[in-house]
C-alpha cells in the first residue's frame, strides 16, 4: 500500500529521466546521427535520439556478489572505448564520471573533458 501511495513503481524511471534528460538533449543538439555514444543509460539515449549507444560498463556476475570498484569500472570503460570507439563518453553516475575522469588523467590520457552539464560530464576520446 505504501509503495502505491508513494509511487515506488516509477521511482527508478523518474530518477533516471531526471539524470539523463540533459545528456539526451545535448546529444540531440551536438552530435551527428552516425555518432556512437557510450553512456550508462544507453537504451534511453538510443530511444530518444536514434544514436547508436553502448554502455560504459559491463554486466558481470561479480557485480551481484559485491559492489563494483571504481578501478574495475575504469578498466571496463577502457575496454569498451577500445572495442566500440564511441564518439563521446557520457557519465551520469559516479561510476561513469569517475571512470571516465580516471582515463582522462592517465599518461597518456585516453579521454578529455568535452563539456559539463548539470547532471553529466561529457568526454571525447583523445584519438578523435
Amino acid at each position: 500500500v505504501n509503495g502505491v501511495r508513494q509511487g515506488w513503481r516509477d521511482s527508478v524511471p523518474r530518477v533516471t529521466a531526471l539524470r539523463a534528460t540533459p545528456a539526451v538533449e545535448w546529444v540531440r543538439a551536438n552530435t551527428r546521427p552516425t555518432d556512437v555514444i557510450a553512456m550508462e543509460d544507453d537504451p534511453l539515449l538510443y530511444l530518444y535520439t536514434g544514436r547508436r549507444a553502448v554502455p560504459v560498463g559491463t554486466f558481470t556476475p561479480e557485480e551481484y556478489l559485491s559492489e563494483q570498484t571504481y578501478a574495475f569500472a575504469t578498466e571496463q570503460l577502457g575496454t569498451i572505448i577500445g572495442r566500440y570507439r564511441p564518439t563521446y563518453v557520457i557519465g551520469t553516475t559516479s561510476y561513469g564520471v569517475i571512470s571516465a575522469r580516471a582515463l582522462a588523467t592517465r599518461t597518456p590520457p585516453e579521454l578529455r573533458v568535452h563539456a559539463l552539464l548539470r547532471t553529466a560530464a561529457i568526454f571525447a576520446p583523445m584519438t578523435r
